[in-house]
């Protein structure tokens, strides 16, 4: 349920609209997810149920336009979506969604201006997160990841339990990855205006490809 209150500043009449939605589907529909948002902070989170929860909360300055939310299934995948109509600050806005602790197939995120956390318990044969300006943090369970950030840091904690690979590659910002249980790390990493920094020394496990790139900060492997 969203509700809207007004405020004056400086003359100017501001239309704050607080969001509190949440919608849910079985997860025993959905094989894969993807998430499209614009100025909208995303967290995944796992848990026991077998029910998909998504939440839309947060607070936005709405004077001059809306924001529209909305999850669909098609073809077992599940689609979330939010729409920014007009101009809306969607400073404080976030989408919280909770999944169950099984395999996708896929989890997919496109932002724009948006912060994405995936975090660890969640678990994907291929994860995609791409976002034109926040950071990125990787912590959940997966066989490929492709991040691409265009200006935000990328933190990607890998615990491999088979071969992992991953490319990341951000434009302005910082890229940290953190290997756990790692015998050997193939990496291919690079960066136009900052280090590259590996600290992975005498680590145990199994393999992981790593491709980094950064235009403008440092990479580090830990």
């Amino acid at each position: 349920m969203a509700k809207t209150s007004q405020k004056r500043t400086r003359g100017k009449v501001e239309a704050r609209k607080v969001f509190d939605e949440v919608q849910k589907c079985d997860a025993d529909f959905v094989e894969s997810i993807e998430v499209d948002v614009t100025k909208i902070d995303v967290r995944f989170h796992q848990w026991t149920s077998q029910i998909i929860t998504v939440k839309f909360w947060g607070e936005a300055d709405v004077t001059s336009g809306d924001v529209e939310f909305d999850t669909y299934i098609l073809r077992n995948r599940l689609y979330v979506v939010t729409n920014v109509k007009g101009i809306v600050k969607t400073s404080d806005l976030k989408l919280d969604i909770w999944l169950p602790g099984e395999i996708f197939s896929e989890i997919k995120v496109k932002g724009s201006s948006a912060k994405v956390e995936i975090n660890s318990g969640v678990a994907a044969r291929l994860i995609r997160v791409e976002t034109f300006s926040g950071n990125i943090v990787l912590s959940a369970i997966f066989i490929k990841a492709v991040v691409k950030s265009n200006a935000g840091n990328v933190n990607m904690y890998i615990n491999a339990q088979s071969r992992v690979d991953t490319q990341i590659s951000t434009l302005r910002g910082d890229i940290n990855i953190f290997p756990r249980n790692v015998r050997k790390v193939n990496l291919v990493a690079k960066s136009k205006y900052g280090e590259v920094l590996n600290k992975n020394r005498g680590q145990h496990g199994y393999i992981v490809s790593i491709k980094a790139t950064s235009t403008n900060g440092n990479i580090t492997v830990e």
